[in-house]
């Protein structure tokens, strides 16, 4: 038996919170987390959107049922089923998807990324090898994938402002994991601003506007 692969076609969703217009001057790309939909993970952000600041929340490709087979369905990023050309297809998905919409903004329009869980490894493999000009990463309730190799890639990520967010009562990562995880990339010269907060696996409204702010008014040049 031989397995086989070939590319084909596919529509992805995404959805906005706010217009891509010429007075856009902060862009933010937010990646959903297993099991989530873009239209209400684009809840979290509804409050923070203003004629200046656009959200892109972009739907992972894969959807499922949540409980057997009907009801509820969420979507994923990937498994490690058929990973490695799940990885490339976000790759080109968010570079295209990502590069399209910045066509529609001013050219001095500055680029951010948020991942959420599951989010935070899609979106750090593709800060990782894309060369569009993102300026920050905030990285929130998730692990950082094991296939970069940061030491390597520390000057590419020191050009990033980057954020982790870690709750007290998270129930996927716990907050010594959490400060092993920093120790570790401390270590691989990955200069972080970490944010604990008290509460579980969510985005919490307050100390997600007080990041908003922040990255965007101290990103390097």
């Amino acid at each position: 038996m031989l397995e086989k692969q070939f590319s084909i076609q596919k529509s992805v969703r995404y959805v906005t919170v706010g217009e891509p217009t010429s007075l856009v001057k902060n862009v933010w790309v937010c990646l959903h987390g297993y099991g989530q939909l873009a239209r209400f993970f684009a809840r979290n952000f509804s409050a923070f959107q203003n004629e200046e600041r656009l959200f892109i929340i972009p739907e992972g490709p894969h959807h499922f049922y949540l409980n057997g087979t009907s009801g509820r369905v969420g979507a994923s990023w990937m498994t490690k089923e058929n990973r490695l050309a799940d990885i490339e297809d976000q790759f080109y998905y968010l570079e295209n998807l990502v590069s399209n919409t910045r066509n529609l903004l001013a050219d001095d329009c500055k680029m951010h990324v948020l991942g959420f869980s599951q989010g935070v490894s899609t979106a750090l493999r593709w800060v990782n090898k894309t060369t569009l000009p993102i300026k920050s990463v905030i990285c929130w309730a998730g692990s950082f994938p094991p296939d970069i190799d940061y030491k390597l890639q520390s000057d590419k990520f020191a050009a990033y402002c980057m954020h982790t967010c870690f709750g007290n009562a998270d129930e996927y990562i716990s907050e010594e994991d959490a400060r092993k995880l920093l120790a570790q990339l401390k270590e691989q010269n990955i200069k972080i601003t970490p944010h604990f907060y008290a509460g579980g696996h969510k985005i919490y409204p307050e100390l997600l506007g007080e990041i908003l702010k922040e990255a965007e008014q101290n990103t390097k040049p």
